[in-house]
């Protein structure tokens, strides 16, 4: 069974029962087990519902090892709205005056050692006595850096702060693990909208 929905501004179509699959990597993967797929600013997605990856299709990066993705800026009003049903059955939601809207942005992308409670995360800004090992500006949106086999902290420049989606509940930052040949892809989206 086919069905639609909205979730975090992404307009997806889901397929009932997806393959469970944490180590999904790219697009393409994604769609294999069986994700969401869809568009959000203006690009092809596969979301995995059971870590709220979101996976672009069409990135080609030309590294060998390390990660890469695309910036998404998401702004406005986002928060759900109560609308009428006409007779045949449509939802008629009410104009926004600020409505919410998704766009890929170039920001710098910092790249750390696994950041934990040593480094005193707060919130989702990155105090900024803590040195990065690597920097690199996105090109319309798409970031792509390559590191050695490790563990890292992915980050993006916002309002001069160094930023994190979230933290988890053992305050490392936004954490990624590449192994000797892999390619990770890891989209960062800045939230800027009202929820």
């Amino acid at each position: 069974m086919r069905y639609s929905t909205l979730l975090i501004g992404l307009f997806l179509t889901a397929v009932a029962s997806p393959a469970a699959d944490s180590t999904i990597r790219n697009y393409e993967e994604c769609v294999k087990a069986g994700h969401s797929t869809g568009k959000t600013a203006g690009q092809d997605v596969c979301l995995t519902p059971q870590d709220f990856r979101t996976f672009v299709k069409g990135l080609k990066p030309t590294i060998r090892q390390g990660i890469y993705g695309t910036i998404t800026l998401r702004t406005g009003n986002c928060m759900p709205r109560a609308g009428t049903r006409g007779k045949d059955g449509t939802l008629n939601l009410p104009p926004r005056q600020d409505p919410c809207t998704l766009a890929v942005v170039d920001r710098e992308v910092y790249i750390f050692p696994v950041l934990g409670s040593k480094y005193k995360w707060r919130g989702t800004y990155l105090p900024s006595d803590v040195a990065p090992l690597r920097v690199v500006r996105s090109k319309n949106g798409f970031y792509e850096v390559e590191v050695p086999a490790g563990s890292y902290s992915v980050l993006v420049e916002d309002e001069g702060k160094k930023y994190c989606m979230f933290g988890n509940t053992n305050d490392e930052a936004c954490p990624v693990t590449i192994r000797a040949g892999e390619l990770w892809e890891y989209q960062i989206l800045i939230n800027h909208a009202s929820d």
